[in-house]
């Protein structure tokens, strides 16, 4: 127990030492090396957004991304993953303080399932100079596609077009049995 005891106490004193030479980095970093560091304030209404639709066909969700700063921001959105089958309309804008953007939110899926991806909200100050901190929000979105995969559609197509030629030879066949019939009874 005592050795773990003071092997305990080196890390800790490691782990301090580590912690001012961070700060001091930073104290340095920050005089000398940044002009500005800034960062924007967000609301984002729902906190999630659930989306059902068949498969192959477009459907809808909206939310409200509104600026809680004192200052004008520059909005820019993104879905994290399924960046062919998800559209956000306007994907960027810009807000004055407290005013508010409608995103639409357009997804269409060809294969049926449960997706869940997030939606990347970034909020950063308008002409801002030197390194600005961006600040976002990660929105959840869970789509649910249903509907019948795409191969069982093309399987039914060459089922049915098999069915139509099978058809057809019968039919061809059976003609021209009832014509050679003919022919031999005369």
């Amino acid at each position: 127990m005592m050795k773990f005891k003071v092997q305990s106490s080196k890390f800790k004193v490691k782990s301090l030492k580590f912690k001012a030479a961070v700060v001091l980095l930073f104290v340095f970093w920050g005089l000398f090396g940044l002009n500005s560091v800034q960062a924007v304030g967000l609301i984002i209404k729902p906190t999630e957004i659930n989306i059902s639709a068949p498969a192959r066909t477009e459907a809808e969700a909206e939310f409200l991304v509104v600026n809680i700063e004192a200052e004008p921001a520059i909005y820019q959105i993104s879905p994290d993953a399924l960046l062919n089958e998800i559209k956000l309309e306007p994907a960027d804008f810009q807000l004055e303080p407290n005013a508010s953007q409608l995103v639409k939110v357009k997804v269409k899926i060809s294969e049926p399932g449960r997706y869940q991806t997030n939606i990347s909200v970034i909020a950063r100050p308008l002409g801002a100079g030197g390194l600005t901190l961006a600040s976002g929000v990660k929105l959840p979105l869970m789509i649910e596609v249903s509907g019948w995969p795409l191969w069982a559609y093309f399987a039914g197509v060459i089922l049915l077009i098999i069915i139509c030629l099978l058809i057809g030879f019968g039919v061809k066949w059976i003609l021209s049995k009832g014509k050679q019939d003919k022919f031999s009874a005369r």
